[in-house]
């Protein structure tokens, strides 16, 4: 099994069909990796209310949004900004 440092992805089209989609299904998944230890980044476009409507963080236990970068959500903007950031925390 590869063992990965961190995983980024796209929310609305990528975790879930659009942004007014259910996250239960993509937060479950994203629970069990998160549970175990792989860092999460969303890298993505919309809006942080625009994810799960804004309340990700009822979705996971304090353990959990440890390895959810940053605890928040990050937009697209703000990766290109801050990416040295990110690349020097993995």
């Amino acid at each position: 099994m590869k063992k990965y440092s961190a995983i980024l992805f796209d929310w609305d089209g990528t975790a879930v069909i659009s942004r007014k989609a259910p996250a239960d299904e993509a937060c479950s998944a994203m629970k069990d990796l998160l549970a175990r230890g792989i860092p999460l980044a969303i890298i993505s476009g919309t809006t942080y209310e625009n994810i799960a409507g804004g309340k990700l963080e009822n979705f996971f236990t304090a353990q959990e949004l440890q390895n959810l970068y940053d605890k928040r959500l990050i937009t697209a903007e703000e990766y290109s900004q801050k990416r040295q950031e990110i690349l020097r925390d993995l």
